[in-house]
């Protein structure tokens, strides 16, 4: 017999939810930075409003989420702008 000793692994749900006045970003991509000491970090896209479910990190480890501004070619930036009235 061979016994491994694994920790206990979960995932992370990164959710981007729009506020009452934001029907002007539904649709739109947004990027995300996943990052966990000790392991390769993650760039989910979520399209608003939505979630995606990423990684496979060991039970309680740090994780740290941060929304990117920069979205990369064709995606809103730090200032989303949007044609027409209202």
């Amino acid at each position: 017999m061979h016994f491994v000793n694994v920790r206990n692994r979960a995932q992370v749900k990164v959710c981007k939810d729009l506020g009452p006045s934001s029907s002007a970003l539904a649709g739109q991509n947004f990027t995300f930075t996943v990052a966990s000491p000790g392991l390769p970090n993650a760039t989910p896209v979520v399209q608003a409003p939505g979630c995606v479910i990423v990684g496979n990190y060991p039970v309680g480890s740090t994780v740290t989420v941060t929304e990117n501004l920069d979205h990369g070619p064709g995606q809103p930036g730090e200032f989303i702008t949007t044609t027409g009235e209202g």
